[in-house]
């Protein structure tokens, strides 16, 4: 039997953890189930401004058509991750990014590093694609799941009329 006090907070926390667990896996299988998906790609977002920041430029990252057909054509095309980040809105304009602070990696590749490129092309064949930004600004952090964008993806969404 528990008694009040500190076996209760390290149930709750373990069941928190559980929990958490399990709603990633739940969150990983739908976006992996949506129309014509064959890559899942988990998009992280460190080192931003601030939280708000950080989530504004996952979102945009995950949502850009470019960086999603690059998905598609197994492709670390790096800059698209990088002008996605750019673009990202925020505040009325845009998030900050500075080219010689980021450091990004496909898959554990470090593509580049504080805004150099590493000449090194990632394996990135997989079913599955972890793109790591950095942005070198401070403690901000965001991820954000997307799935690529595939002929039949485009295919299933124009065969039919709403």
């Amino acid at each position: 039997m528990l008694s009040s006090g500190e076996g209760t907070r390290s149930g709750d926390a373990a069941f928190a953890d559980a929990l958490r667990k399990v709603c990633a896996q739940l969150a990983q299988q739908i976006v992996a189930d949506g129309e014509g998906a064959t890559v899942v790609a988990a998009i992280s977002v460190t080192g931003a401004a601030s939280q708000d920041e950080a989530k504004a430029v996952a979102r945009r990252i995950a949502t850009s058509p470019l960086v999603k057909t690059a998905l598609f054509g197994k492709d670390a095309n790096w800059g698209r991750v990088l002008a996605a980040a750019g673009s990202a809105p925020y505040n009325g304009g845009y998030a900050q990014l500075d080219p010689n602070l980021v450091t990004l990696c496909y898959n554990g590749t470090k593509v580049l590093d504080q805004g150099a490129p590493q000449g090194i092309e990632p394996d990135v064949s997989g079913s599955e694609c972890a793109i790591d930004l950095d942005l070198g600004l401070g403690h901000g952090e965001a991820q954000y799941l997307t799935t690529d964008l595939s002929y039949d993806y485009v295919r299933i969404n124009a065969d039919y009329r709403s």
